[in-house]
């Protein structure tokens, strides 16, 4: 494990444990999971499709409850909070990335960046997602709706949407899951150097090694534990030209991938599943500072 002695902790998982039950019986998906994460701290989580590592993410985002075992997300225990309480922590704390994107259909580019700045009533949501928006490569297509965007556009709609709030914490599922390779290659470019440019901490889940290897640390998963914690003696950036400028796109600096431990649940998402996710990510009423 790495020393975090100097660094304050971001996220704290002690004796994690998720069990379902089915026809079959109890089954238990994540058995006494335990690591931290410091802040800025970059880390992978990966292993076998199947191994719940998108639950996992649904656990640290205070979405699902855990059978026991605590969640502490910046010095603050998830689950000795109530329902609005763990909103509140999303609303302050969080952004997401999800594999198929997400982005609400009704809304333009600009709308879906703007909607957790409206969900904090902040006045100056507009130019804020615009301003974001550019910095993804997207100022010429602020008011164009998801359906006639392209797959790499509307991730980077949603890389704009998770950083315009400056989150502490980033949670990605397999980012890329759904692009092609070279999309999919800038598209990871721009997220590590958004979040070095913005300073968060990014949780990324991925099945790609060359992914967990630009993060410094990674934990492996098998059967609900975490069977491997290692460090990356590399920096997290290791293209001397990233994709995102080969793209031409715009380049900020970016760093950090944090992540955490497993469960067995079916990966990806259901689309059902995917946005139920989101209307509680963003579920507006009990979101009021």
């Amino acid at each position: 494990m790495p020393d975090n002695s100097l660094t304050p902790l971001l996220i704290e998982v002690n004796g994690l444990t998720k069990k379902v039950t089915d026809s079959s019986g109890e089954l238990t998906i994540l058995h006494d999971v335990h690591f931290t994460v410091p802040s800025g701290a970059t880390l992978a989580l990966v292993g076998a499709s199947g191994s719940g590592k998108s639950t996992l993410l649904g656990l640290l985002a205070g979405l699902d409850i855990p059978s026991s075992g605590h969640v502490l997300i910046d010095g603050v225990d998830l689950y000795a909070l109530d329902e609005d309480g763990r909103a509140a922590i999303r609303k302050s704390t969080l952004g997401f990335v999800f594999q198929s994107f997400q982005l609400l259909p009704h809304l333009s580019a600009v709308e879906n960046v703007m909607l957790p700045l409206e969900l904090r009533a902040d006045p100056d949501a507009r130019q804020k997602s615009e301003h974001m928006l550019s910095r993804v490569g997207l100022s010429q297509r602020l008011h164009h709706y998801p359906k006639f965007m392209s797959g790499g556009e509307q991730q980077r709609v949603a890389l704009a949407r998770a950083f315009v709030t400056h989150p502490k914490l980033l949670l990605a599922d397999e980012p890329t899951g759904s692009l092609d390779a070279a999309t999919g290659e800038a598209v990871i470019d721009l997220m590590f150097e958004l979040n070095r440019e913005l300073g968060s901490t990014l949780v990324l889940v991925t099945h790609d090694p060359v992914i967990a290897a630009r993060c410094a640390r990674t934990l492996t998963i098998a059967a609900g534990r975490v069977v491997i914690d290692s460090l990356q003696h590399r920096p997290a950036s290791t293209s001397p030209v990233p994709a995102v400028a080969k793209a031409g796109l715009p380049v900020v600096l970016m760093t950090t991938c944090p992540v955490g431990s497993a469960i067995t649940v079916p990966e990806p998402f259901n689309t059902t599943t995917d946005m139920n996710f989101v209307a509680n990510f963003f579920a507006a009423a009990n979101l009021s500072s």
